[in-house]
């Protein structure tokens, strides 16, 4: 990253140091991303790492696709950088999967679909609101469960 490169040739020059002597399998989920304050252009990439969601313009939630395999399994994979433009207001979402794989008492998963409904609701809240709101609704479906996985969310807005 200190060379400037893209987001996600710094992704596959981490997976190729990572993936180089890798006999026990382990690996890292990981989305980078870069903020052009001046610009608000935001260029990332991700590695097997849940989706990031940008919310804007109202009620629009684009889920912000992985786009290669977690970094150190397989050793030249390749990770493109893409580039979207934030509007002041505009927010983005980080998550672990711990969210999307809540389980409930009666074994449904919260799901992928019940988080984008979830941040249409909340698409133009501060961000304290919608971590707060995701939070609370993750804890509210799997009451009474056990957790299977940590349960973490960061957003970020862009205030232009």
């Amino acid at each position: 990253a200190f060379e400037d490169d893209a987001p996600g040739t710094v992704l596959s020059k981490v997976n190729t140091i990572l993936a180089r002597d890798n006999s026990e399998g382990m690996f890292v989920t990981i989305f980078y991303a870069v903020l052009d304050l001046d610009s608000g252009n935001v260029e990332f990439s991700s590695a097997g790492h849940d989706d990031a969601c940008l919310l804007s313009g109202g009620d629009a939630t684009e889920a912000l696709h992985y786009m290669g395999p977690a970094i150190g399994l397989f050793d030249g994979a390749e990770y493109p950088t893409d580039m979207r433009k934030l509007s002041k207001g505009d927010s983005v979402l980080l998550l672990t999967d711990g969210i999307t794989e809540a389980f409930s008492i009666d074994g449904r998963v919260f799901g992928a679909e019940r988080l984008t409904r979830l941040l249409s609701r909340c698409s133009r809240a501060g961000t304290k609101a919608i971590v707060e709101s995701v939070t609370r609704d993750v804890a509210m479906f799997s009451t009474g469960a056990e957790q299977s996985d940590d349960i973490t969310c960061i957003a970020v807005q862009f205030r232009g």
